[in-house]
């Protein structure tokens, strides 16, 4: 939505020059960055466009643009901050996930990925009968308008492709590049469209919301529970919760504030739990700086991960602690998964393992 309306705003500024559409521009455009860092990518051909835009340069002489702009930095600031403050670890995993497709994916293989999908579309204009042969419109569309559709519309989406062809990228992170795909192909082929032509659209829309979530729900069921995959919707989070909140509270009167050890389990535990723990992400102050020295000797922590046996790196968090391993069902074949629960609890005296995590080193 944010891609959209950051779209739809900065035209409607552009044209009109009000200050509510540049006000409203600048601070979707700023929460914007919270939702997709993409969102960026965005902005850029969108300031490209207004300074190329003779109409729309022209509103930069008025306040309004400017003004809006402020709000855009004072919005965003605070994602800024906070992302110098964590090194930039976002951004380092994109480099790092790029890297991985690089050498794990073919070269071609973010473009077939999106012309792929971009094959429903075909279709669903061709059953729709707006892929056939019509005159022209008595009154085409205002070009600098669909100038400004295919720029917003294709230009970000046409550039990450072809940046895969040398730094990778992974297949779904262009998805919110095609919010404007089928406005485009309104504005180029609208004039077919009348009574039947919507009609079908509305028929193959309604088909493909049921078709592709019946057919995403069957798959995940199906590789649950008959081919016992363990994806990431099997796991039982519900139960892994309630079960992490038990052993908690069956050791320490408080509240759950913090749970850590292997961190795809730690996800799960605080999922759904009623104390809303924070996650100490793989035990390391600089991915999880919510956690502090002062907050694990105040309110303790939960240690949970995957097995019976206890991994090394967590030995010295562990001690004389118990550790509770419970059997989850997940799969209607595969056997159930065993986690391991261990409740560290406030005032613990590792205070030199605490402090160690402090450390830039570690």
């Amino acid at each position: 939505p944010f891609w959209a309306a950051i779209c739809w705003l900065l035209w409607r500024a552009g044209r009109s020059g009000g200050p509510g559409w540049w006000l409203a521009l600048g601070l979707v455009s700023g929460v914007g960055l919270y939702a997709k860092f993409s969102t960026g990518l965005l902005l850029l051909f969108g300031a490209i466009w207004l300074l190329s835009d003779t109409r729309a340069r022209n509103r930069l002489a008025t306040p309004w643009p400017w003004l809006g702009l402020a709000v855009f930095l004072a919005v965003a600031a605070p994602l800024a901050i906070q992302l110098y403050r964590i090194d930039f670890l976002p951004l380092t995993y994109v480099a790092g996930r790029d890297e991985w497709v690089l050498v794990h994916r073919a070269r071609l293989y973010y473009i077939g990925v999106q012309m792929a999908g971009l094959c429903g579309l075909l279709l669903v204009l061709s059953i729709s009968g707006l892929l056939r042969r019509s005159p022209a419109p008595e009154q085409p569309i205002e070009r600098g308008a669909l100038a400004y559709l295919v720029w917003m519309g294709l230009g970000p989406a046409v550039l990450v492709m072809v940046a895969s062809l040398f730094t990778g990228a992974g297949e779904a992170w262009g998805a919110p590049m095609y919010n404007l795909v089928g406005v485009v192909a309104i504005a180029l082929l609208g004039h077919r469209l009348g009574a039947v032509e919507l009609r079908r659209l509305a028929i193959c829309a309604f088909a493909c919301i049921l078709g592709m979530s019946g057919a995403y729900a069957g798959i995940r069921w199906t590789s649950c529970n008959l081919r016992g995959r363990m994806d990431a919707v099997c796991w039982p989070a519900r139960q892994i919760s309630d079960e992490a909140e038990a052993v908690w509270h069956a050791a320490v009167p408080g509240r759950l504030d913090i749970v850590g050890g292997d961190t795809r389990i730690a996800l799960l535990a605080g999922l759904n739990a009623y104390d809303k723990p924070s996650i100490f992400t793989d035990l390391d102050m600089r991915l999880a700086p919510w956690i502090t020295s002062q907050r694990l000797r105040d309110h303790g922590m939960l240690l949970v991960w995957p097995g019976s046996g206890v991994p090394p790196r967590l030995l010295a968090w562990l001690g004389n602690i118990p550790v509770k391993t419970v059997l989850f069902d997940w799969s209607l074949r595969a056997p159930p998964v065993a986690i391991s629960f261990a409740a560290i609890p406030p005032g613990m005296k590792l205070l030199g393992l605490i402090d160690s995590l402090a450390q830039p080193s570690n």
